[in-house]
């Protein structure tokens, strides 16, 4: 696997954990057990040897993404 598909593996599980956490806001705890599932699946399928170099990427997309959400959601309710 080349690194830039691990970068896109990485930006998919991101969403994944962001939707985990909007289902788990709403109250919808089922919805992010399974978002929470794709996530891991989503982690798993990065080779090992990226997964330490992509970690801190992972981090810093799934928070631009939680930030997105949380301005979207503040949009809303103007």
């Amino acid at each position: 696997m080349k690194l830039g598909k691990a970068y896109k593996l990485a930006s998919l599980a991101a969403g994944h954990k962001v939707k985990a956490l909007a289902c788990l806001n709403a109250g919808d705890h089922e919805g992010a057990r399974r978002e929470e599932v794709h996530y891991i699946d989503r982690v798993e399928d990065i080779p090992s040897h990226f997964r330490q170099r992509l970690s801190s990427y992972l981090d810093e997309v799934i928070a631009l993404k939680l930030r997105a959400v949380g301005s979207d959601q503040v949009d809303q309710k103007r």
